[in-house]
């Protein structure tokens, strides 16, 4: 009787049928009519469908007045690369300069993204740099120059890459084996949620990872880094699971 009115009621039924779209979608709909956040579950929900006309109709439903512009700005990278994947340059246009306007994290990126993908590069690393400079995150930056470097050969940015592996790498590049691990780790990139995909290689929530490829990972953008600059599609982690270390190989999509 609760759910015309209540939306922590919605939620909780919705969650019972998360499995069973049909449902889970009619519940949530009812939901969006008490808070229009809905829209943005559904659409991540039809994401992990592999739904993405789906989801970016709710996303659209979502976005269209909402005055929260940092939660709008927070879609706007899947935004960008679904519209220009589907031809629609001006709509990736409009949303990337919403998200840049808004200047969050997401927002910068989107923005930096759109001239990426559009191969506009000195315009995508002007944003990536202005995300640099904000927030002092330096991995956005490295990445997309190595991405450039991977997909034209050219070594047009190799010199800002170099600025940056210092601060990246205060250490240098501390070269580990399994039998260098004997205590549990100070610092790592733990694993906050598990899936299928990572269960499926011995991985679970709460697993830190230490070292790929050989190279000691001490923080996120350390092991982004070593990863992006990898060339193997398979990554041999090093992982404390709790009580030891193992080494893990691992070959999930695009690392």
């Amino acid at each position: 009787p609760l759910l015309p009115y209540s939306l922590y009621a919605n939620r909780a039924v919705a969650n019972s049928v998360y499995d069973q779209p049909p449902q889970y979608e009619k519940l949530m709909l009812q939901g969006a009519k008490l808070d229009h956040s809905c829209y943005y579950d559904l659409g991540d929900y039809e994401i992990n469908r592999k739904e993405d006309d789906q989801a970016a109709q709710y996303f659209e439903k979502a976005c269209d007045g909402d005055p929260a512009s940092l939660r709008v700005a927070s879609y706007a990278c899947w935004r960008v690369r679904y519209y220009l994947k589907k031809g629609d340059v001006d709509k990736a246009r409009g949303i990337a300069d919403f998200a840049g306007d808004v200047y969050s994290a997401y927002g910068l990126e989107a923005k930096a993204l759109f001239f990426e993908l559009t191969s506009n590069y000195d315009s995508a690393f002007t944003w990536y740099q202005n995300e640099e400079e904000r927030y002092n995150d330096s991995s956005p930056l490295i990445s997309f120059c190595l991405r450039y470097k991977t997909q034209t050969g050219s070594s047009r940015f190799d010199s800002q890459l170099q600025k940056r592996l210092s601060k990246l790498f205060p250490k240098g590049m501390e070269k580990v084996s399994l039998a260098d691990f004997h205590v549990p780790p100070a610092d790592g990139v733990l694993i906050r949620q598990q899936n299928d995909t990572l269960t499926s290689y011995g991985l679970r929530a709460g697993d830190i990872i230490v070292a790929l490829g050989g190279t000691r990972a001490h923080t996120m953008m350390q092991y982004t880094y070593l990863r992006d600059t990898q060339a193997d599609p398979e990554l041999n982690l090093i992982v404390w699971q709790g009580s030891a270390y193992h080494e893990i190989k691992a070959a999930p999509p695009n690392h």
